[in-house]
Formats: structure tokens, sequence, C-alpha cells
């Protein structure tokens, strides 16, 4: 169940992630970067949020 709560954390948190980016770069806040930076990064992001829940859950 950890797992499996883990991978939704993990998609949940990349599209949202994704998503900001893109509506900054549409609305002109930020400048546009490469998007394998952007995707790498937010995987990265996504990642660990996603490793820090399964902790959470297995251990408190």
């Amino acid at each position: 169940m950890a797992i499996f709560m883990s991978i939704i954390v993990f998609i949940v948190s990349f599209v949202l992630l994704l998503g900001t980016y893109i509506l900054l770069v549409a609305n002109n806040k930020i400048k546009k970067r490469r998007m394998d930076k952007v995707l790498r990064l937010v995987a990265a992001y996504s990642l660990a949020a996603a490793l820090v829940y399964f902790y959470q859950y297995l251990y408190l």
C-alpha cells in the first residue's frame, strides 16, 4: 500500500510542478528553458517528495 501511495504522490507532484512551470512560462513570469532540463528537475523534486512520503508512511 505504501508503494502504491508513493507512486500516486510522485504522479500528482510531477503534474502539479510541470503545470506550474508551464503557467509561469505562459504568463512571462520566468524565462523558458530547455524542456529536458525542466523535466529532469521536476522529476527529481517529485521523486524526493515520493520518497519522503514513503519514509513517513512506514516509520512515523
